[in-house]
């Protein structure tokens, strides 16, 4: 699969970052400091392929507990 491409626009004396240009900076007030720059978004590893793996239980393993029961 193909990463996603972006394009920012990245202020060249403060760092500030925007979706599209501006010809002055909304941070520093600096004049024609916002550079186009692409960025490519890679995928990450997903939450549930991070987590520790649980080994499987039998049901005669698990504890029951009394608790009350809401309807």
């Amino acid at each position: 699969m193909k990463a996603k491409v972006k394009t920012v626009y990245i202020c060249q004396s403060c760092g500030t970052q925007s979706p599209r240009w501006m010809g002055k900076c909304p941070d520093c007030g600096q004049w024609n400091t916002m550079v186009e720059e692409r960025l490519e978004k890679t995928r990450g590893i997903g939450a549930s392929a991070q987590r520790e793996k649980s080994e499987p239980l039998l049901l005669d393993d698990i504890q029951a507990r009394d608790e009350d029961r809401f309807a």
